[in-house]
């Protein structure tokens, strides 16, 4: 499986992603949204799954009054995501304790979106879970 993993805090991702290439699957990491939407919005590049965070900096594609200073850069994030690619799996993996965020990604088409709270799962599990969503059966 080929993943796009957007996270501001890459030391604290640093085991998940060990774990992703430990069971087989390719990992591109992006600390942040704006190196990220340039790799979607190329559509040479091809990915099974982006999993990001909700709170991450605004950068240049957001500005910090449209996400909340930044708290909710994810759901500007997954918009963008879904114009460039609509059928493209994606995992909110997050530590923010807002409801109405929670809501927002639970609503979404759940063939397409799952929302996982960071502290809520361990590296194996978190990548089970993902290979379960993603469809993943026998890694090659």
């Amino acid at each position: 499986m080929k993943v796009l993993f957007v996270d501001d805090e890459g030391r604290r991702m640093e085991a998940v992603v060990e774990e992703l290439k430990e069971s087989g699957h390719e990992v591109n990491f992006q600390a942040s949204m704006d190196p990220a939407l340039a790799i979607l919005a190329d559509q040479n590049q091809r990915f099974d799954v982006v999993i990001f965070d909700v709170s991450m900096p605004s950068g240049k594609t957001f500005q910090a009054e449209d996400t909340d200073g930044g708290a909710r850069t994810g759901l500007n994030f997954y918009a963008a995501l879904r114009q460039l690619r609509p059928k493209l799996k994606a995992v909110v993996f997050t530590n923010v304790a807002d409801r109405g965020v929670e809501e927002h990604f639970k609503k979404q088409d759940r063939s397409l979106c799952l929302f996982i709270r960071k502290p809520s799962v361990l590296p194996f599990q978190f990548v089970e879970e993902l290979e379960g969503f993603v469809g993943v059966t026998e890694v090659t």
